[in-house]
């Protein structure tokens, strides 16, 4: 195991490059995640309305409850995205204060943000939330043409 460098303003480039090398794979990382919920997401999607409309065709009652299950899938999927990418999110976030944004030419690229750290990362946590909360409410319109 490699022993972790300490942060310091005139950061060596070695430290940086081994800051950097971690950094890669752990956006990596987390964006191969987001590809994955986004794809699974929208098979997702494309179930529950493809069901809500199978539903209302035949008389069988079971069928009307495959809806609201599959927005709870998506439900507990946006929590469980969230709750599995939040430590990889802060991990990238304290490489680039600490290490990265001491890095001139990195500095003049990514610049300092308005944070008070010093990073954003919106995306990873905005889309599934925003998703969340779609699966919410299609979980209620769900139950209520379920319990009709």
């Amino acid at each position: 195991m490699t022993e972790v460098p300490e942060p310091e303003a005139g950061s060596t480039n070695d430290t940086i490059r081994w800051a950097w090398d971690i950094h890669k794979d752990a956006d990596a990382l987390l964006h191969s995640r987001l590809q994955g919920f986004m794809a699974f997401n929208a098979i997702l999607g494309g179930g529950y309305f493809l069901s809500s409309r199978i539903t209302q065709a035949p008389p069988d009652e079971i069928m009307r409850f495959i809806p609201p299950i599959i927005a709870f899938f998506g439900l507990c999927l946006g929590l469980v995205f969230i709750t599995y990418t939040r430590r990889i999110v802060q991990g990238i976030k304290r490489l680039k204060s600490n290490y990265l944004l001491h890095d001139p030419v990195y500095k003049i690229y990514y610049g300092d943000y308005p944070t008070e750290d010093g990073v954003k990362y919106w995306f990873a946590h905005g889309m599934p939330s925003a998703l969340i909360a779609l699966w919410v409410i299609l979980l209620a319109i769900g139950s209520l043409l379920a319990t009709r």
